[in-house]
């Protein structure tokens, strides 16, 4: 049999001879699947022919037409459900409740809305086949059909021939039991001879998988595609009822109950993509927290680093291909097979880019010679974390999935593109700064590394948002420091900002505060409208990952810019002050409503929603800021800080944090910075 596969391959298959034997494998189950379906299919055909009644096409044509509409309408409201292998390929599958609404038509009209159903397959076939630009795809596409085709006339004359020798009537004699007992022994007869056509297809794909990629747990497979294929079943009997309903009150209580059908047809489509998008999130932030430990175990010098995102990036997306370089001609991964079709032209037109971008399949590329033929791509700049420029580039190229890419499926990937393309980029200049700093004493060195990466975590550039004057500012006490704040772009135009303080000095608390940085960012893209949870997630991954005995005190906020308004979470930070320009510069202060982070996983957050007028400022700030002291060990505290901010509150932004840090240096006098001083502060312009 296996030779007999072999030959066929070569005959029919001929390209597939370069690929490894395990792909070339699974690949041929889509030329095993149609070579078998075909006689089903023909004798499909002729059995249908036989038992039609054709004058069914002219005396009942508008409700022919009516069912023609309800399956197309039911069979485009599909969903979707994916199981990832081990060997790194992905099992898809789609289905819909078209079959409901086949049966309901075959218990009304007979044989012939089968004929309307083999239509709509062979022009949905026809649409398909347009797009397919390798044999890849076009095999992929035969088998789909031939499949689809041979299930459906086989199981669908096998079942019918079963109703009508149980004495069942077309149309059906109404809803009382003996006339529903029948339908419904048919519609089960028709699941099972579904099993029975698809079952070669199952049990080859299995058989690929425990021979050739050495799959242990194989029931979890078996059970996922039984599963994938039962679901549409479980609409059937709701098709027998829809036909009963037909027969006893007509077309407009039937109407009635298939728009109540089609809405959990839509409700199902619609929480199948969310579960797939939950899915895709789950595993790439999973795939960043290893890969970021797996580089922090690695030597420092990052002769690591191909092996590892050989290793991580395959399980991060469903890729067919990948690739990331490094300026000028270095490959740091080709995946899977050292070969690609895109360098160096893409490389070229990636050194100018700085976000993430996405292209459908076979869309226009932007760089020279692109190919035309192409899967849905996603690309993204290595940008030097110091400086911001282009040191290199990564591209993954997306295998077809059951649930087709769009624009906004594949933005959903930019911020784990961008995390990726961060953690590569930040490896490398870590790497650079190791080389470059060897000669110098090993304490020095190691400080200097770490100030120098934790500067690079600082926002780049402001937000300049119209309305609003934002300013910050951060002097370390030492080379390191463990106050940061940040600023970044949430959905609807939200901007979060977020100010912290680990309680401690010097590297400990810096690999602490960038523990507790990436946290916070990554959870703040997950809940871009919830603080509250941001806080939660972090605490519990940071009291779950982390031995230290350190705590973190931070304000987080989400601002609407629109709105005027600010929904924050206070974690035992010192409150944020907020004074009125308008109120005789009236002051609130923005306590904490929670306790830090780090100390106890059961704590919790309230958020707060708190309006910002025009013209008015608020000023968030460290304990390196109240608690400096000079030589009198005086402290200069809150209410100086008042007293220095106040009269200056309808200034810009940038005036006040200098105006300040000055105003704490001369009260210091020679007294030495002994803590990390921040400031950020925002203004609303009127």
């Amino acid at each position: 049999m296996i030779a007999l596969l072999n030959f066929l391959q070569r005959k029919l298959w001929p390209e597939l001879n370069h690929r490894p034997t395990p792909s070339r494998y699974l690949l041929m189950s889509s030329m095993v699947s149609t070579l078998y379906s075909i006689p089903l299919i023909v004798l499909g055909l002729i059995w249908l022919s036989y038992n039609t009644q054709w004058e069914q096409f002219t005396t009942n044509w508008p409700g022919l037409i009516a069912a023609m509409i309800a399956l197309v309408i039911f069979s485009k409201l599909r969903f979707y459900m994916t199981y990832a292998l081990p060997s790194r390929h992905r099992v898809g599958s789609d289905a819909d409740f078209a079959g409901m609404i086949l049966w309901a038509g075959i218990l009304i009209f007979g044989h012939s809305v089968i004929w309307l159903y083999l239509l709509w397959v062979i022009f949905e076939f026809c649409i398909s086949w347009r797009r397919c630009n390798n044999q890849s795809s076009r095999w992929e596409a035969l088998r789909s059909i031939s499949l689809n085709l041979s299930s459906l006339l086989i199981a669908s004359l096998v079942s019918l021939t079963l109703y009508l020798n149980l004495n069942g009537q077309i149309p059906i004699a109404g809803l009382t039991p003996q006339a529903l007992f029948p339908a419904m022994l048919a519609v089960l007869c028709y699941a099972l001879v579904y099993y029975l056509v698809w079952l070669p297809f199952v049990l080859y794909v299995i058989w690929v998988q425990v021979s050739k990629f050495h799959l242990e747990n194989i029931s979890r497979l078996f059970w996922f595609t039984v599963a994938t294929m039962e679901i549409p079943f479980v609409s059937l009997p709701f098709g027998v009822l829809a036909s009963g309903i037909y027969i006893e009150h007509g077309a407009v209580i039937l109407v009635i109950y298939l728009i109540g059908l089609l809405s959990i047809a839509l409700l199902a489509n619609q929480l199948s993509k969310s579960a797939a998008k939950s899915e895709r999130q789950a595993v790439q932030l999973m795939g960043l927290e290893k890969l970021g430990r797996d580089i922090l175990a690695a030597p420092t010098d990052a002769r690591n680093l191909p092996k590892l995102l050989r290793k991580h990036i395959p399980d991060m997306f469903p890729c067919r291909r990948a690739a990331v370089w490094l300026a000028p001609e270095t490959d740091l991964l080709k995946y899977p097979d050292g070969k690609d079709e895109f360098t160096p032209e893409i490389w070229a037109w990636l050194l100018n880019k700085t976000k993430p971008m996405g292209f459908l399949k076979e869309s226009q590329l932007p760089w020279d010679n692109a190919p035309k033929n192409h899967l849905a791509l996603l690309t993204a700049p290595l940008l030097d974390p110091m400086t911001g420029e282009s040191i290199g580039g990564l591209f993954v190229e997306l295998l077809s999935m059951p649930q087709k890419w769009n624009k906004a499926t594949l933005e959903e990937h930019y911020p784990a593109l961008q995390n990726l393309a961060a953690q590569i980029a930040t490896a490398l200049k870590q790497a650079d700064t190791y080389q470059e700093t060897l000669i110098h004493q090993r304490v020095t060195q190691e400080l200097k590394l770490a100030g120098e990466i934790q500067s690079s975590f600082l926002p780049n550039h402001i937000p300049s948002i119209l309305g609003w004057d934002i300013a910050a500012s951060l002097k370390p006490a030492r080379q390191t420091s463990g106050d940061f704040y940040d600023f970044f772009e949430l959905q609807g135009g939200r901007l979060g900002i977020i100010i912290a303080d680990v309680a401690d000095k010097g590297l400990g608390a810096s690999l602490y505060m960038a523990l507790g940085r990436t946290l916070l960012l990554t959870y703040a893209n997950q809940y871009p409208e919830n603080p509250a949870a941001v806080l939660h997630a972090t605490n519990q991954r940071m009291l779950s990952d982390a031995r230290a005995q350190m705590f973190i005190t931070a304000f987080y906020g989400v601002l609407e810019p629109d709105l005027g308004r600010l929904i924050y979470c206070n974690a035992g930070h010192h409150p944020p002050l907020l004074i009125s320009s308008k109120k005789q510069n009236a002051l609130h202060k923005l306590n904490p409503n929670g306790m830090a982070l780090g100390i106890d996983i059961n704590a919790s957050w309230v958020a707060v929603s708190q309006r910002i007028e025009p013209e008015d400022t608020l000023l968030l700030y460290t304990d390196g800021i109240v608690e400096a002291n000079n030589a009198s060990d005086e402290f200069y505290g809150v209410e100086r800080l008042l007293d220095t901010a106040k009269p200056i509150a309808n200034r810009p932004s940038q005036w006040i944090i200098r105006a300040v840090q000055e105003d704490v240096v001369n009260f210091q006098a020679d007294t030495p910075q002994s803590d990390d001083i921040t400031l950020v502060c925002i203004r609303r312009r009127d």
